[in-house]
């Protein structure tokens, strides 16, 4: 199968906007709490912050067609670190293990690079084992605990 990884410009982001949704729908699946979140609230996010310079998105494409989404973001610096972020990571069920998680990944992180970034941060739920094993490669380190429940 091949597949091309782009970073993402204006007249993507119907793309963007629609992996976006399937995404926090799977997200909603796997974890209850994102249920609460609103979804409309989340594409509005996405739909304002999308021309950022501090921010990209990078869709995968198989025959045209969007597979999977990204998110790459500079944030705020700290102590001299230059740190950045990847997240919002989808990829269609049917394209799932077969490289295109870790092509996305790669893009982010290429990006990141260019940016001048030297810290990465990330967050994975503990049971998306799929994600642990692409992240793995980069040699991840433990930094902090998040931890959620209802009160």
């Amino acid at each position: 199968m091949e597949f091309t990884v782009i970073k993402a410009k204006k007249a993507d982001l119907p793309a963007v906007v629609g992996l976006a949704i399937k995404h926090l729908q799977s997200e909603g699946k796997a974890e209850p709490r994102n249920r609460l979140r609103k979804k409309a609230e989340e594409i509005r996010k996405i739909k304002k912050n999308f021309g950022l310079r501090s921010r990209a998105w990078f869709l995968v494409y198989v025959d045209g067609k969007p597979i999977g989404l990204g998110q790459a973001e500079i944030i705020n610096p700290r102590v001299g670190l230059k740190r950045g972020k990847i997240s919002f990571a989808y990829v269609e069920p049917k394209f799932r293990r077969r490289g295109v998680g870790t092509a996305l990944t790669q893009a982010r992180l290429e990006w990141l690079k260019k940016k001048k970034i030297n810290l990465v941060e990330t967050a994975i739920r503990p049971s998306n084992m799929a994600s642990h094993a692409n992240l793995n490669k980069y040699k991840l380190k433990p930094w902090l605990n998040i931890y959620t429940f209802k009160i």
